[in-house]
């Protein structure tokens, strides 16, 4: 089985503001093929390193949030590794049987 091209990026959507921040979003794109899901947290702008895709502060709300983007990263290099091969529809499967 050959190995696909995958990319996971988590990002602020900044055309939703709220009260509590922007919408925090996973971008996962599959052999040119994009989906792209919210991932329940909210992050104001100032407090969101842009390049590495986590918010920058040391609060307890910060970490929870980063806890919750490495949980998904792990979902989905381990559906990436049981599958060996996967279509973004199986991830997106994967994905919400753990969520």
């Amino acid at each position: 089985m050959k190995l696909n091209n995958c990319s996971v990026k988590f990002y602020l959507d900044q055309t939703r503001a709220r009260h509590d921040g922007f919408p925090i979003f996973c971008r996962i794109i599959i052999d040119r093929k994009k989906s792209e899901f919210k991932i329940g947290f909210y992050c104001h702008s100032q407090d969101w390193d842009e390049v590495l895709g986590i918010p920058k502060s040391r609060s307890q709300d910060a970490l929870i949030k980063q806890g919750e983007i490495a949980r998904i990263q792990s979902v989905i290099n381990n559906a990436l590794n049981v599958c060996g091969y996967c279509c973004l529809g199986a991830l997106a499967s994967w994905l919400f049987c753990f969520f």
